[in-house]
């Protein structure tokens, strides 16, 4: 495996640190047209509903660009170690998983919701908020690919030295032919262009999330009989900790 010279890894930060500052501005910038929207939308008065639609269409576009942004951030994220000090972060992932399922919920009326864990708590050294950017793609691909309704159900357990999550929906399947590339980047499988658009990232950026942890996603499907993505999370270098007396169901 080659090794990044000084220089050459000077750089590859440089490069890591523009792209940082160029994100965060667009992200004031998306911050700031939906704070105006926002107040347009309180400033309408009664009759106004073609104009309230299209400011939901505008604030979905809006979320969906912040979207692509962190995961192209995710894509572009140089792979180099670097020294920290401080202490890792830690975050109990059954709470973070109930959470986004809770979410889900509540922005998706047209889906059925399901979680269960056998285990009430599983704290780990893990950036909370990169797990919840990987656990969203898999739930919003649950859905995506699931237009009809349906259920999605969401499963966490500990497997000897691994926190194994499931998000399982009853959708459209992945082809046979297609299964081995569903995580690659821009790939999308053959049925999937006609239920949603989109630019084949969000499974890559999930796996590419939990390889960096150590992790692994998979991916089980029949085309017409819905899919079932597992992500692996190894709990040996992570100080996981956990219970096991109660069983935890939403």
């Amino acid at each position: 495996m080659q090794t990044l010279s000084s220089q050459n890894r000077e750089q590859v930060l440089g490069t890591a640190l523009e792209a940082a500052t160029a994100a965060h501005d667009l992200r004031n910038r998306i911050g700031i047209a939906g704070c105006e929207v926002n107040l347009l939308r309180h400033r309408l008065g009664p009759g106004q509903a073609p104009v309230s639609g299209y400011l939901a269409a505008l604030e979905r576009s809006l979320e969906a660009a912040n979207i692509q942004l962190e995961g192209l951030l995710e894509l572009t994220r140089p792979q180099v170690t670097l020294r920290v000090t401080a202490e890792p972060p830690t975050a109990d992932l059954v709470q973070l998983v109930a959470q986004l399922v809770a979410e889900q919920r509540c922005i998706d009326p047209a889906h059925e919701f399901s979680f269960v864990s056998t285990v009430p708590q599983l704290i780990g050294a893990w950036d909370g908020c990169r797990l919840a950017n990987a656990l969203r793609r898999l739930l919003s691909n649950a859905v995506n690919y699931s237009p009809g309704g349906g259920h999605v159900v969401v499963t966490l357990e500990r497997k000897a030295d691994e926190a194994v999550v499931c998000v399982s929906d009853d959708g459209i399947g992945i082809p046979a032919s297609d299964l081995r590339h569903a995580c690659e980047p821009f790939y999308r499988a053959r049925n999937a262009e006609r239920v949603a658009a989109g630019l084949g990232l969000g499974l890559a950026i999930a796996r590419l999330i939990v390889e960096q942890y150590g992790g692994a996603l998979e991916a089980e499907s029949a085309e017409g009989c819905g899919t079932t993505f597992t992500l692996r999370l190894p709990l040996a270098n992570s100080r996981a900790a956990c219970t096991t007396e109660n069983t935890r169901a939403d």
